[in-house]
This record gives C-alpha cells, structure tokens and sequence, in this order.
C-alpha cells in the first residue's frame, strides 16, 4: 500500500522533527513507499494536493495540529460529502472527562461526530479522537498532531490498523528506527561515536544484521571509570569524549544498567547524544518484570531516535534554513 503524510497547521519546527522522526519509521513498515510529509499551514492550502493524493496513494494520512483540528476535520468531512453520526462512547468519554463541558455545545459535538462507518481512534479524554474511512481499497484518515497525542495513537490504534488493512505484521524485532536513522546519517554524510559501556553491545546487534550502514559508526575502545561523577554528566563526558576520539560529528552513548527509588520501574539507563551544539540526556526506565534485553532494545531505539533528531535539528534544519524538506 503506497502511503502518503500531510501535516496541517503544525509551527513547532522541533517538535515536528520529534514526532516525525518517531512515527515515519513505523508507517515505513506497512508502505510501499517510503512515506513523506508535506506541510501545509491550512485546510485551504491542502485541498487540492489533498485531491490529488487520494486518487494516487492507498491511504492518505492528515496530521493536524490540536489549534486546527476541529476545523480541519469539518471541513474534510465536507468536503468528501460524507454523513456524519454521533459516536456515544466518545461523547460519554469526555463527558466524563470534563464534566464542567456541555456535550451539546456545538464546538465540542466536532470531536465526537464521525463519518458513518469509520474506524474511529480514541483520544485521551475523547478529545482529538481521530478517524480512518474507506472507499473500496483507499483509505483517508485524520490524526492529531502534537507530541500529547499522536505517538501515543499511533502505537495504541493506527499500527494495529494498518497491520489489518495491509496484512503486515510489525515484528517486534524490527529494524525501522535503526534504518530510517542510517538512511538521515548517509544523507547528509554523518558518522557517529559510539562510547564503550557494556550496553553498547544493543548498538552493534543491528549492524550485524547489514552490511550496509557498519562505517557509519565508530565505535570507541576506551573505557572510562564512572567513579562518583552523576550519571548523566558521566554520560554526557563519554559521548563526548568519543566524538573526540573519533573525530565524529556527533557522540552516542547508553550508560550500564542503573537502580533508582523508584518502586514501579526501579532500573533505568543514561542516553545521551552529544554534538558540538549540546550534550542532550534521557533515561529509559523499566520494571523487575520487564524482559532486560527487550527494555535494554527498546532503550537503543530510543536513542537511535534522538540521534536522528539532533541530525535533522543541527545538520538538515541549518542546511536547510527555511526551506521546507521532507523526513526520511
């Protein structure tokens, strides 16, 4: 299925990278093509290429933004002539989420009136629901498009969606993060540093898998003693000590598995991606019940993510400064 990406009224060029960078690789799995986002400002602007896609692409995806998605959705419906109906489980949702809200309200009934017959996505508290309607094999759906909101829907709702209209099945074992980040690095020509921890081994298992990404990273011999140094500077100073090293652009680095107070999920790991720009750190967190080798997996894909945020926030949005480009 040929899949294509508008985003509307999104002006958060930031958290636009984020959010792209997290879900393009994941719809890459059920398209057979790579998928791309256009942006555009408004409903307005988006009609014609909107038109254009639908006879073109298996499935449209609209992303947009919480300001105008009310507005978007109306008009979109319109504009399809599809009749509408009130979904009572959405309505009753976000009764009960903000019962001070008249449900009768006619502002508040958009987020809870729906195409007859869509696959209907529930948003927390029932507001920004999205929705997904056929016509014979194509397929057009709108989604919210914040960091709030649409991962979230994505991974709960939309992969399962698409595994059913496509019949692909996602892996858990996937390599989409891994990829779409070696595709960015080749693009615009960028290696990375790899610092030595125990966990950088969660960093060379998918480049055993190819043969085609292994000089895009470099990975450091030098160990490095923690000592009393907090565990995010200590990151931080490996990362960068690897760039260094490495003569790299830019230097990643995941921390040994550390315990916290936290009495849900009590083990965690340091992230960390460094380049001349800034040291920026995360923790992945996960519980005693949690499988280590799957959370530790997990915890490199969160931070190949970073990675290819920092790419496209340092390298492609300089390069490119004020030139719309496309996410890869």
């Amino acid at each position: 299925m040929k899949i294509k990406l508008f985003s509307v009224g999104t002006d958060v060029v930031h958290h636009n990278m984020i959010i792209k960078a997290k879900i393009a690789p994941t719809l890459r799995i059920f398209a057979d093509n790579p998928p791309m986002f256009d942006e555009y400002e408004s409903f307005e602007e988006l009609a014609k290429p909107l038109n254009d896609a639908i006879k073109s692409y298996g499935l449209v995806m609209i992303f947009a933004a919480p300001g105008v998605f009310s507005t978007v959705k109306s008009l979109l419906i319109s504009a399809l002539h599809l009749k509408t109906e009130a979904d009572e489980k959405i309505k009753q949702l976000i009764n009960t989420s903000f019962p001070e809200i008249d449900t009768e309200d006619e502002f508040v009934k958009k987020h809870y009136y729906f195409p007859k017959n869509a696959d209907i996505f529930e948003g927390d508290g029932g507001i920004y629901s999205g929705f997904a309607c056929r016509s014979g094999d194509e397929y057009i759906m709108l989604l919210p498009f914040d960091t709030e909101h649409t991962v979230k829907l994505v991974k709960k709702d939309i992969v399962p969606f698409l595994s059913r209209v496509t019949g692909v099945i996602r892996p858990l074992d996937d390599m989409s993060v891994f990829n779409d980040l070696c595709m960015t690095m080749r693009h615009t020509h960028v290696t990375a540093a790899v610092a030595d921890t125990a966990t950088a081994e969660f960093i060379r298992r998918p480049l055993s898998a190819t043969d085609s990404f292994s000089d895009l990273f470099k990975f450091s011999e030098k160990p490095y003693a923690r000592g009393n140094t907090p565990p995010e500077q200590y990151v931080a100073d490996i990362a960068r000590n690897a760039a260094e090293e490495k003569s790299a652009l830019f230097g990643i680095a995941i921390s040994n598995v550390l315990e916290s107070k936290d009495k849900i999920k009590p083990y965690y790991v340091v992230l960390c991606v460094y380049s001349s720009e800034c040291a920026q750190t995360s923790q992945f967190k996960f519980s005693k019940t949690d499988d280590m080798c799957d959370s530790l997996s997990a915890a490199t894909n969160e931070l190949f993510t970073m990675l290819k945020v920092r790419i496209q926030k340092d390298i492609i949005a300089h390069t490119f400064e004020g030139v719309e480009f496309e996410t890869f």
